[in-house]
């Protein structure tokens, strides 16, 4: 009975949600390093310290608002009585499911929702978790160390790019996703990004694929990435150096591994993402003088002119190329002297 009134207090406080999950990431304000582990919500009140453990999203529920399916006590008593004053302190996040087992638990502070007994607004400023750890850091070593879980503040970056290369290298727990935030929205909004489990043993090996658009043979990566999409900067794209041979048709470009290797049906044909990438490979393998314009790509201006050879089908030269993780294919960025990482 004790604990149901507990709950019921709680969701009269305090709304939390359940989180939404996409697949693929995009513009944020703040992106957020989750851990692996349960989700919670730790109550300070009344001198007491209770865990609420949020269930598993019902399949078929009509409220978005937690369930929770575990309470119990904690101990994590705080010498400052601000921690319990009117409603207390009310904290969500994620109960970490540590790799070692010779360690303190930690909990995740993900949201602050009351603090000191004061409401914080429902939106993804940063200042309740300022204002928290502040707090947390007045408290005595010696009496955190006796805690049933030690607080922290997840890893947070304004670039994407910046969180995703900081959670590949932890090493004390698992990554579960990367949240994306925004600092003036309600919290809601957040959104997840799954990191599937990593395998640092496997690298991604770029392959060769058919000529044929409708023969694909599927890669299973097990390297750690974020779910449906490997993010690569021009940085960490490995390159790699080809010979490329023209075809008579426009923006059609064999990958080759040596000048002597004939073009049969299983041949890459080269990705030409865009407009630029196409003027650079026709001023290298065309004769034609709109090689700046490719609207006028099939002009010319009289018979004499048409004679011209456009292209030389013997004509190969080393290029560097790019992996397109996307497309499966080799894209053309530069002639051999680009530099190859």
């Amino acid at each position: 009975m004790q604990y149901q009134q507990l709950e019921e207090r709680l969701k009269n406080e305090v709304a939390i949600y359940y989180e939404t999950h996409v697949h693929k990431k995009f513009l944020a304000d703040v992106y957020a390093v989750i851990p692996k582990g349960r989700k919670c919500a730790i109550w300070f009140t009344r001198r007491q310290c209770w865990m609420f453990q949020i269930a598993k999203r019902p399949l078929h529920a009509d409220t978005r608002n937690v369930l929770y399916d575990a309470v119990r006590m904690i101990k994590m008593p705080f010498a400052n009585e601000a921690w319990y004053s009117g409603q207390g302190t009310i904290l969500y996040g994620t109960c970490v499911s540590e790799k070692r087992t010779d360690v303190q638990k930690r909990f995740s502070v993900e949201n602050v929702h009351y603090l000191c007994g004061e409401k914080q607004p429902d939106n993804g400023n940063l200042g309740r978790f300022a204002a928290l750890f502040d707090m947390y850091a007045k408290e005595t070593t010696t009496a955190k160390l006796n805690h049933h879980f030690q607080l922290f503040m997840p890893i947070m970056h304004a670039n994407y790019n910046d969180a995703l290369r900081d959670a590949m290298a932890i090493k004390t727990y698992d990554v579960f996703c990367i949240q994306h935030r925004f600092l003036n929205r309600t919290c809601n909004e957040f959104k997840n990004v799954f990191m599937q489990p990593s395998m640092p043993d496997q690298i991604p090996k770029p392959v060769f694929f058919p000529k044929q658009a409708n023969v694909v043979e599927h890669v299973k990566v097990h390297t750690q990435q974020v779910h449906t999409q490997q993010v690569h900067t021009h940085a960490q794209l490995k390159s790699r150096v080809f010979t490329i041979r023209p075809d008579i048709q426009n923006d059609i470009y064999y990958v080759l591994l040596n000048p002597d290797e004939p073009i049969t049906a299983n041949t890459m044909i080269a990705h030409i993402p865009n407009y630029k990438t196409s003027v650079m490979m026709n001023s290298l393998f065309r004769n034609i003088k709109e090689n700046r314009n490719l609207d006028a790509l099939e002009e010319s201006d009289d018979e004499n002119e048409a004679q011209v050879p456009l292209v030389n089908l013997e004509t190969s030269l080393q290029m560097a190329c790019v992996f397109s993780h996307r497309f499966k294919r080799w894209q053309p960025v530069g002639l051999q002297s680009v530099e190859v990482l």
